[in-house]
């Protein structure tokens, strides 16, 4: 799926959707997306490995009872965690 692509997905009652298995498998390998709405349009993305990171540092700190503001615990979260990464793959 290299090209844009366009598919028709169904509306349960419930307002779910179910992503067809190609799109699954090469697209959304975890359990979570994020949904972003612009304008006219919602875009699915795939939650990526430093989100699931930052959520789970975040859980911690807060019941260690830290109280800054998510933005604050997350960013430097996320500058930790892409450190990290690279230091892994070098």
């Amino acid at each position: 799926m290299n090209h844009m692509e366009r598919l028709k997905l169904k509306i349960s009652p419930k307002g779910q959707i179910t992503l067809p298995k190609k799109v699954r498998e090469q697209l959304f390998t975890g359990d979570y997306v994020h949904l972003n709405l612009e304008k006219d349009k919602a875009i699915l993305e795939p939650v990526s490995f430093i989100d699931e990171f930052e959520d789970l540092i975040l859980r911690d700190v807060q019941k260690e009872g830290y109280a800054a503001e998510e933005e604050e615990l997350c960013g430097s979260a996320s500058v930790r965690a892409e450190r990290a990464i690279r230091h892994t793959e070098e």
